[in-house]
């Protein structure tokens, strides 16, 4: 509570008492969760490394988006410096909107989005992008989403799903009950064909 009242605090600020006893808001810096590797550097596996925040970045998961560091490893010996790369970011699924990382989206977004485009295809994708920034708000965390940003991001998610299936020689689209033979057939096919004597047709 602060001031008799509810407020919700983001993830970037702490509550600290101060010294007449009374609540009060720090910023505080809050690095993206990824594992960092056991070992940078040749001065062993034992060696104690220092993580400090790097590069800034924003972070879109299904609550929204978050205003995160990029962590970055340091070996206090050699002074070798780690801060993942792309290849480290898709591994942990978080995928980077840009080659600089300035955005990254998590995974469950993507999911979420085509799951929703299935339960139901009227909705569009700003009804979506608006339902990511109310549930951000509602936590007390300020952002926006461009919706373009989105857009690309997602058709290059999805261009790779696909080609990681076409090279898994993966059929998603293929009917067992069809092939090799048709071991089914739809129970509204009398409705399919008046729907299509109504329409008078094939079209030339």
């Amino acid at each position: 509570m602060i001031d008799h009242f509810y407020k919700h605090i983001p993830p970037t600020s702490l509550v600290k008492m101060d010294e007449s006893g009374h609540c009060e808001l720090v910023e505080q810096v809050c690095m993206l969760p990824i594992l960092p590797p056991t070992q940078i550097c040749s001065c062993g596996p034992d060696q104690e490394y220092t993580i400090s925040p790097g590069k800034q970045t924003v972070l879109v998961t299904i609550n929204g988006p978050y205003n995160l560091c990029l962590p970055a490893v340091y070996c206090p010996h050699c002074s070798c410096k780690w801060t993942p790369g792309i290849s480290d970011l898709i591994s942990s699924r978080y995928w980077p909107a840009t080659a600089s990382c300035q955005m990254l989206f998590k995974f469950d977004v993507f999911a979420s989005f085509e799951q929703m485009k299935l339960a139901s295809p009227a909705t569009s994708q700003k009804a979506f992008i608006r339902m990511l920034e109310h549930r951000a708000h509602c936590t007390g965390r300020n952002g926006s989403i461009c919706g373009d940003t989105f857009h690309r991001v997602y058709r290059e998610f999805a261009f790779c799903n696909w080609k990681k299936e076409h090279l898994c020689q993966v059929e998603p689209f293929k009917c067992p009950a069809c092939t090799p033979d048709m071991l089914a057939i739809a129970a509204d096919g009398n409705r399919k064909q008046y729907c299509f004597k109504k329409s008078k047709g094939l079209a030339d």
